[in-house]
């Protein structure tokens, strides 16, 4: 995706590469959706046939449907698009590789998750491996 993106962002319009993305996402997740009608009734629990959701719970899963569509699909890939019109795919990767590093920042500063010694050597090995691709990108 990152190779393709990157030779497409520099002569399409993000916004059309975006909303392409985003109708692919949205198109293969009703599928996937819709299956599960389709599933066994041995799949199915009987309990939760037929019990409406309350109003809270609805809240809930149209507020996640709307941060997951929003905020993890939309935005960021109008975000890689744009900046893949000035990076290269090999930069756009390393960048990506970070990607770990910064969600569980995110999960100990914002939810309070514990950081262990493992988190720590994994994260120093990403961190790592970026500065030396990224050192290695300089000299050449």
């Amino acid at each position: 995706y990152v190779l393709r993106c990157g030779v497409y962002a520099v002569r399409t319009d993000v916004r059309f590469l975006t909303g392409a993305k985003i109708f692919v996402q949205a198109a293969l997740s009703l599928i996937w959706a819709g299956s599960g009608l389709f599933a066994a009734p041995h799949h199915v629990d009987p309990d939760a046939i037929g019990v409406p959701w309350s109003f809270s719970e609805w809240f809930i899963v149209v507020g996640v449907i709307a941060w997951t569509g929003l905020f993890s699909s939309a935005i960021s890939g109008f975000m890689q698009t744009t900046g893949q019109k000035s990076v290269s795919a090999s930069e756009t990767a390393v960048i990506l590789a970070t990607q770990p590093i910064w969600a569980t920042m995110i999960a100990a500063v914002g939810l309070g998750e514990p950081l262990s010694w493992r988190i720590g050597v994994g994260g120093a090995a990403i961190l790592g491996a970026t500065l030396l691709s990224a050192s290695r990108k300089r000299q050449s």
